[in-house]
């Protein structure tokens, strides 16, 4: 157990070489669900003095011993990860102590990489559109967004994006693909 509110696990490769990364698990303890972190942030340098970017998710090991939470991450090639855990709300033993089992990193091998470098040099890529419409509540106006993502024929992550787009689009789209959701748009 780490005794502290807020507790950062700095993770470095042992050659120092980026890898890519794309999720993690995270795992409770074998005991003392009071001291399971309620959230994490997962930060990381872009470049050597670039600004550094950051992922915050909530956690609920739901009282379960050793019990995994699987989280995506953007495609990212790091040597070093941060993990930030911020500890319950309630001491624990008089002190706010963090207890977590373990975090295990996910993303491509090597080859993998390769494969997927070579495929786009051949041109091997698709792009996968879609929209999603949302009617305007009491406290949110309406909103149609299209996102993207860009694959090679191996399913090697090339690009995404998400934007926001007019409402026809989505009517047009919503029409085109014969979408009820997104023909709410046109109403």
């Amino acid at each position: 157990m780490l005794d502290g509110y807020n507790v950062d696990i700095d993770f470095k490769f042992n050659d120092n070489v980026p890898r890519r990364v794309n999720g993690f698990y995270i795992k409770s303890a074998n005991d003392h669900p009071q001291a399971d972190p309620k959230s994490v942030t997962v930060s990381w340098d872009l470049e050597i003095s670039k600004p550094t970017k950051s992922i915050s998710f909530p956690l609920d090991f739901e009282g379960k011993r050793w019990h995994s939470i699987y989280n995506d991450l953007p495609d990212i090639d790091v040597a070093e990860l941060t993990f930030t855990l911020v500890g319950p709300d309630s001491p624990y033993l008089g002190s706010h102590w963090v207890q977590l089992g373990q975090i295990e990193l996910f993303g491509p091998t090597a080859a993998a990489i390769q494969t997927g470098k070579d495929e786009i040099t051949e041109g091997k890529i698709s792009t996968e559109d879609w929209w999603v419409f949302t009617a305007a509540t009491a406290t949110d106006a309406e909103e149609c967004v299209k996102a993207s993502r860009t694959t090679t024929t191996s399913g090697y992550y090339v690009d995404s994006s998400v934007l926001d787009v007019p409402k026809s689009e989505c009517c047009l789209q919503g029409n085109a693909l014969d979408q009820a959701q997104l023909k709410l748009a046109c109403v």
